[in-house]
């Protein structure tokens, strides 16, 4: 084998990597045992490779030997003419010549007022500047290209070997399973499977439930509160919305991030403003929190009691703001008293969304989802914040009839019950079968009213010193999660530390 591998390596031959199973060859025993191994494989010159970069090896499945077949091709998904969408680059922004391009067509002679005026100035930015890109500023992808071929023509084999070719070439999907279990690799078969699946995601599974929930919220906001919403926005708070927006994350399908208006502002200013205007007008910190979290996870661990032991259950929410229902959103909204007018302006805000899915570069259809909020949206962490009202509420409201008993960091403390981290939660509680169920039971219906989902992978229990074993089992057993031994506090939350098997 070793004389194989030397042959291979004086000829100057690479691995081209394969499609398909993982192994090639196959020896079964009368004992049941078996041997799988990868024997069979394409192996090619660097210049052969560069000739033909699109070249795959598909393994294919055969029962008539102990070997499969290998099917070579030497066109793949690469030879597709993909459109690919246009986004702007931070490092233009070095260039006098970006300014002047979007000063020449936010400034130019056919533009309007309306909102669809500033929509097409901007679109026709993003023409200019690819334009500009290729021709003038150079692309910068393509002569990265352009160099990494030389290098490979110069230093080809020791660039690529083995594994590395798989590597070379660009991210690709070259085939998904489907929901029942077969492989589509063709690109008209791949690209309904994710837009079905985000489809899937991001339709509301109804708005059962939602009386038990929401009759544990309480009505807080006051008239004050509701005219302070409901004045007219001012110039300054466009500005500053702006301001707290991630520069480059979340661009719009017209790929114009944050970041664009952001360094235009002085340009775009009063165009934007005046259309934002327009249309919306026709303090305690996450830190106190995870102090308080880390006090009572220590005491928790140092408590000792003989009449009875808590537990701490460290809650993660699955895809949280993508699971949120809307018409819950909207029944939190209600509840706690939010006038009518504010009311719509969030839910158009929150339901006029669309999506488009990249499926290897390719913008590819059009969801219209009927529940989530967007990612990035520097209104959307206080709207689920606004959601989890239900679950507080519920788990308020159980506390006072008696069914769950909070842990107290002294004598004569108040009781904790629960601390809320954005999408994550701490519930403390007694370590009984009857505390233990009576959460569960809250949490399913909190599940079935918001549409959000626990996450069992991330959820874990921590229980106090003087926890009998047995109470242990039967609880972990109930809630199919595992237990935590240690924990470390960190910034901006905290890490736990899984048991050691």
């Amino acid at each position: 084998m070793q004389l194989f591998r030397e042959v291979i390596d004086e000829c100057g031959f690479m691995d081209l990597g394969f499609v398909g199973p993982k192994y090639t060859w196959a020896r079964h025993f009368e004992n049941g045992s078996s041997i799988w191994e990868r024997l069979d494989r394409g192996l090619a010159t660097n210049n052969w490779f560069l000739k033909f970069p699109s070249t795959r090896v598909h393994h294919l499945r055969c029962d008539s030997s102990d070997h499969i077949p290998l099917y070579i091709t030497f066109s793949g998904l690469e030879s597709h003419n993909r459109k690919k969408p246009f986004r702007f680059e931070e490092m233009w922004l070095s260039n006098p010549g970006c300014n002047e391009i979007v000063e020449a067509v936010w400034h130019g002679s056919s533009t309007t007022e309306s909102n669809g005026g500033i929509l097409q100035r901007v679109e026709k930015c993003g023409r200019d500047l690819s334009w500009w890109n290729r021709n003038v500023f150079g692309n910068v992808r393509r002569e990265l290209e352009k160099l990494r071929n030389l290098l490979l023509k110069a230093e080809g084999v020791a660039v690529l070997s083995g594994d590395n070719t798989q590597r070379y070439r660009k991210n690709m999907i070259d085939g998904v399973r489907d929901g029942e279990g077969i492989l589509r690799a063709r690109p008209e078969e791949i690209v309904p499977i994710f837009v079905s699946y985000f489809n899937t995601l991001f339709s509301s599974s109804g708005h059962n439930g939602f009386a038990r929930v929401l009759e544990c919220v309480p009505n807080v906001i006051s008239d004050e509160m509701n005219a302070s919403l409901s004045r007219a926005f001012e110039a300054s708070e466009v500005h500053v919305a702006l301001q707290q927006m991630a520069p480059l994350k979340a661009p719009r399908p017209d790929g114009m991030p944050p970041l664009f208006y952001q360094h235009f502002w002085g340009t775009v200013n009063q165009d934007v403003t005046s259309s934002i205007l327009s249309w919306l007008n026709s303090d305690r910190l996450i830190s106190d929190n995870i102090m308080v979290a880390f006090e009572t996870l220590h005491c928790l661990q140092r408590y000792n009691s003989s009449r009875h032991g808590y537990m701490a259950i460290k809650l993660d929410m699955s895809k949280a703001y993508d699971r949120v229902e809307w018409h819950f959103l909207e029944g939190i909204m209600k509840k706690m008293g939010f006038n009518e007018g504010w009311i719509k302006l969030i839910m158009l805000c929150v339901s006029t969304v669309t999506y488009s899915v990249l499926v290897n570069g390719e913008p590819s259809g059009l969801i219209h989802p009927t529940r989530g909020i967007r990612q990035g949206d520097p209104l959307s962490p206080f709207l689920f914040l606004l959601c989890t009202e239900g679950l507080n509420g519920m788990i308020k409201k159980a506390e006072m009839d008696g069914d769950i008993h909070g842990f107290s960091l002294c004598r004569r403390g108040p009781k904790l019950t629960h601390l809320l981290f954005a999408d994550d939660c701490l519930l403390f509680c007694r370590a009984t079968m009857d505390e233990c169920g009576r959460v569960l039971d809250i949490l399913k219906d909190y599940e079935e009213a918001s549409g959000q989902k626990i996450n069992k992978t991330k959820t874990a229990l921590f229980f106090s010193k003087a926890t009998d074993a047995a109470i242990k089992n039967n609880i972990k057993e109930a809630w199919g999660v595992p237990e935590i031994m240690q924990y470390v506090v960190g910034t901006p939350f905290i890490c736990w530390e899984r048991e050691k098997s």
